[in-house]
């Protein structure tokens, strides 16, 4: 199997990765482990698939051989920074200084390549 990076890029979400994966007589079920990379910046749910590829004593089916991998981010939009006033709600969210939320979103923006 391999990682492929799709709207994620290897390197910037997650660490790309290849192995080898073996099936038991019976199983039809395996984990693999993929490292995400952390970070502050807010992003839309971004994805990456795991190809399998030169099976050996079976066949992978026409389009059972991919997986797509989604990976929902955590941070709060458009930064972390007010995440814990966010939390609180209503309250919270009012207590923010629109001025700086603004600049904040202009920050995240100019951040995109």
């Amino acid at each position: 199997w391999a990682t492929v990076s799709g709207s994620a890029e290897a390197g910037v979400l997650y660490k790309a990765a290849t192995g080898l994966v073996m099936f038991r007589e019976g199983e039809h079920l395996r984990t693999i482990n993929i490292d995400l990379i952390q970070d502050e910046a807010w992003a839309t749910t971004l994805e990456f698939n795991v190809v399998l590829s030169e099976p050996q004593s079976c066949t992978l089916g026409r389009s059972l051989y991919t997986a797509r991998v989604k990976v929902i981010n955590a941070d709060v939009f458009p930064t972390s920074r007010y995440a814990d006033l966010i939390a609180q709600g209503p309250k919270g969210i009012d207590q923010i200084p629109k001025m700086n939320l603004m600049l904040e979103f202009l920050k995240m923006n100019l951040s995109i390549p």
